[in-house]
């Protein structure tokens, strides 16, 4: 009797004590991730670290610039002044839209020429992207040339902006106006350049 006592006792505590620790070794699985699950987590949190943002935000500025007529011997140079405007797409953790809405404006002393464009962004860090789009150039005055030429047209831009310091912007802008002639001859091309603030 008192082996089968003895027996049962030390079955019950060896039982017990299996228990014991399968439940102890549960519950530091469920606190202590596997090594796989930590790899895993440190690789998407690398993943996302590495995603390139791109230059974010809208911006305002201005600068210079200079129109050249192309594929004609008439010289249509011009030198002038610009505006140019950024305005991007909502975006957050869920929403990645790399649209912009763009306008400029170039102007000397004798007309304006407006291009409102769409453009697709390409980060190329998170502090700098390069875009190309499509606008259309509005000329302001009839018979005056402008650093797109003298009349409206379809423009082709793309560009280059990046972050000086804080909220400063850099850009270079570049814009080919595809039928930009009253006189049918030759297309124009401009080139801007400037300083933006980011709001």
């Amino acid at each position: 009797m008192k082996n089968q006592f003895a027996f049962k006792l030390f079955g019950s505590t060896a039982l017990l004590a299996t228990l014991i620790l399968t439940s102890m070794g549960a519950a530091q699985a469920s606190t202590n991730p596997s090594n796989e699950e930590t790899v895993q987590a440190q690789t998407e949190t690398i993943s996302e670290k590495n995603v390139r943002t791109g230059l974010r935000g809208s911006y305002i500025g201005g600068g210079g610039g200079y129109g050249s007529r192309l594929n004609d011997d008439v010289n249509n140079n011009n030198f002038v002044g610009n505006a140019q405007g950024r305005l991007t797409m909502p975006r957050d953790s869920a929403r990645n839209i790399p649209f912009s809405l763009r306008g400029s404006l170039g102007f000397d002393g004798n007309n304006v020429v407006a291009v409102p464009s769409v453009t697709y962004d390409l980060a190329i860090n998170d502090r700098a992207n390069i875009y190309a789009g499509l606008g259309y150039s509005i000329v302001g005055g009839d018979n005056e040339m402008t650093s797109l030429g003298d009349k409206d047209s379809l423009v082709i831009n793309g560009g280059f902006e990046s972050v000086i310091q804080d909220n400063f912007i850099g850009y270079t802008d570049l814009k080919l106006g595809t039928d930009s002639y009253q006189d049918d001859r030759g297309s124009a091309l401009s080139i801007q350049a400037g300083l933006g603030y980011r709001f």
